[in-house]
């Protein structure tokens, strides 16, 4: 992550929590993955994490495709924008009430700026 910051403007990180280290899913607010990655984020100034959400990928655990954990993460990190993509394939009003709660927005096109994808 430090040598992307160092050569590109990295505005935000993108995570697939269904698929982290090893092929393990993991949660945002995870001691071992999640709570590293977001700590690490704002060690080098990018304040903004992008998570794809919702749309489930197949043959990879359901549980870190929801979106719970985006919402503990927002309240432990509040000066991290948590910017959730995909929430439209959830079909519930439990994504808008978890929008609604804590500082997440879904993603939109015109939001394309130099995001650097990074699966963990």
């Amino acid at each position: 992550m430090k040598d992307a910051v160092d050569r590109y403007p990295i505005a935000a990180w993108k995570c697939y929590t269904q698929c982290g280290p090893e092929g393990i899913g993991f949660e945002l607010d995870s001691p071992d993955v999640g709570i590293p990655f977001i700590e690490r984020a704002r060690q080098l100034g990018v304040h903004n994490i992008c998570i794809h959400k919702g749309l489930l990928f197949p043959g990879f655990p359901e549980e870190f495709g929801r979106c719970a954990d985006v919402g503990r993460a927002a309240a432990l990190y509040p000066d991290v924008n948590f910017i959730a993509e995909k929430l439209k394939s959830i079909r519930s009003g439990r994504a808008n009430r978890l929008m609604g709660k804590w500082r997440i927005r879904r993603s939109r096109p015109t939001d394309l700026r130099p995001i650097l994808s990074m699966t963990l």
